[in-house]
């Protein structure tokens, strides 16, 4: 009895060439599967990964930790946190500051993001010189 070697037997339907003609022969099909099909896997990646992957576009959205104002009252800084991730998941501080007189939330710039490490403290040091403490860390933002 011969053996035959089995490796080198390709499927059809792997081949470039076979792709090519598909395409070819199916050009209504692949624009239907490409106008339709690319827009529904990228609004549900985009809505599914969102919360975890950006936290600057939810200024006034999570709960509000602290609040301090400049010692000169031309600046708040407000710290945030937002739980993520379900049960296995953690929290997400971020520091929004904004001019005191202003009272629309959506004119905040977020100047500091990073995960929950225990306590969390904000203080001035100067007018426009913000220290934010996280767990281990110390940050220091200087602000226009």
């Amino acid at each position: 009895m011969e053996h035959s070697d089995q490796s080198k037997i390709k499927p059809k339907w792997i081949t470039t060439s076979s792709l090519k003609s598909w395409v070819r022969r199916h050009p209504v099909s692949l624009i239907f599967i490409l106008m339709i099909g690319l827009p529904v896997v990228t609004l549900t990646l985009f809505f599914t990964l969102r919360p975890y992957l950006s936290t600057f576009d939810r200024s006034g959205e999570g709960d509000l930790s602290s609040s301090m104002s400049s010692p000169n009252g031309e600046y708040t800084a407000e710290l945030y946190g937002v739980p993520y991730g379900g049960a296995a998941g953690g929290v997400t501080i971020w520091v929004d500051v904004r001019k005191t007189a202003d009272p629309n939330a959506s004119n905040a710039k977020s100047i500091y993001r990073a995960e929950f490490h225990g306590r969390n403290h904000l203080e001035w040091e100067s007018d426009n010189t913000l220290r934010i403490e996280t767990g281990a860390s110390i940050v220091t933002r200087r602000l226009p």
